[in-house]
């Protein structure tokens, strides 16, 4: 996190207990998906209630993540992550936070 300026956090979820060749299985990564995304924002959230900090971050940048060297379809990633319930759900919460994704521009 920058100490002056837009202050923002990089989050490192792993969904995969190794790579490459040895990567776990599409369904052993997206059962592992729910709980990451649950850490970073439960993590996000208490970094919020702070009295300095209160509603600081207000979203979560993240790129398609698992779509890539991992090989799970997005569509698949994406219904694990929209399908999570946190502390009644991420837009029921008392701190709103947005998960905004990235996609890489395709070429051709």
């Amino acid at each position: 996190m920058e100490s002056r300026g837009p202050q923002h956090f990089i989050g490192c979820l792993f969904t995969s207990q190794k790579y490459g060749k040895g990567k776990d299985s599409p369904a052993q990564i997206l059962a592992s998906t729910g709980p990451a995304v649950e850490d970073l924002y439960k993590a996000f959230n208490k970094y919020n209630h702070t009295e300095e900090n209160k509603d600081k971050i207000t979203e979560i940048r993240m790129c398609q993540i698992n779509s890539g060297l991992f090989g799970v379809p997005w569509e698949n990633t994406k219904a694990v992550i929209e399908g999570l319930e946190i502390d009644g759900g991420i837009e029921n919460n008392s701190i709103q936070t947005e998960i905004v994704v990235y996609s890489m521009p395709l070429t051709t």
